[in-house]
């Protein structure tokens, strides 16, 4: 690789890449399908984003990039503002905490690890949420977002894997 001016500016392009494709995600999220109702429970492929590149480079997303998408989620949702941010953050640092358990297992046990992780951030946002509007909020929207959020994280994770084997062959 060119090691002058050109090589470093493709070098800091690349570590870019999980910060551009998390914000790429939530854009994708917010796009309105004309599905009536869906786009309070369209998956939310930022949460896949930062589960993903939590457990492959957690040095490539700071907690406050972590925490700007967070706040894009909330502010294209709809939702209280904060809320996402807050429970993506507590997602990264839980994934963390368990990245040594993550790291280079089969993706069928990662995915289960994504599962987990998907349902306790859904109820974490509706506690939230309901705490925010005062009143217990119905729980089957949440649900069904967390539902086709895990049942999109394959894809998603496919093309996360293709850039992140291209930043490690540009770095």
């Amino acid at each position: 690789m060119n090691r002058g001016p050109l090589g470093e500016l493709v070098r800091l392009a690349m570590r870019l890449v999980p910060a551009l494709t998390a914000v790429f995600f939530v854009l994708l999220g917010a796009v309105p399908l004309g599905l009536p109702g869906f786009a309070t429970v369209g998956p939310l492929f930022s949460l896949c984003a930062i589960f993903f590149w939590t457990v492959t480079s957690p040095n490539l997303l700071p907690p406050l990039v972590v925490f700007l998408v967070g706040l894009i989620e909330d502010s294209l949702s709809g939702g209280p503002i904060g809320l996402w941010a807050v429970i993506f953050l507590l997602v990264q640092f839980v994934t963390i905490s368990q990245r040594q358990v993550l790291v280079g297992i089969r993706f069928l046990l990662s995915w289960a690890s994504f599962i987990l992780v998907c349902y306790l951030a859904g109820l974490a946002a509706w506690g939230g949420a309901s705490f925010y509007y005062g009143h217990m909020l119905p729980m089957k929207p949440i649900m069904v977002q967390s539902t086709l959020t895990l049942l999109a994280y394959p894809a998603v994770a496919w093309l996360l894997i293709l850039c992140a084997r291209k930043i490690v062959s540009s770095g």
